[in-house]
């Protein structure tokens, strides 16, 4: 389960992309080392990219996770987050993500099936248009 990310310290933008089997212990490894680096400088918004991921993860492994996010991000976390999804069952799956976390922490979460969508929500260029 590869996750990447990309650091945007102009645009205050963090991009994440994960592809293939997206694993609880694989994510809070990949946060703790998103949020140990250097150019992580909230506040930021960021993009969880999970089109290519495998999302097959119950509400027992989500509210887990989001506990995980509590304990673990302190003043380091965003203030918004978006998910990017390409199937109806991911879709379903990164609401009770976002039910969790819009009550449980700081942050506005919402997910989308199109790239495009996420970052007008987000307030941010893609990538490659002008300016960006």
């Amino acid at each position: 389960m590869p996750i990447t990310w990309d650091i945007d310290e102009t645009a205050k933008l963090v991009t994440v992309r994960v592809v293939g089997p997206l694993t609880l212990d694989g994510a809070r490894q990949a946060l703790k080392e998103l949020y140990a680096e250097p150019s992580y400088r909230p506040p930021m918004v960021d993009l969880w990219d999970l089109r290519d991921a495998e999302i097959d993860r119950g509400p027992g492994d989500v509210e887990a996770f989001v506990r995980f996010i509590q304990v673990s991000r302190g003043d380091r976390g965003t203030n918004q987050t978006a998910l990017v999804v390409s199937s109806m069952a991911e879709f379903g799956i990164s609401r009770m993500y976002q039910a969790y976390a819009e009550v449980s922490l700081p942050i506005s979460v919402r997910t989308f099936t199109r790239i495009e969508e996420a970052y007008a929500w987000l307030e941010r260029e893609m990538p490659g248009e002008p300016g960006a």
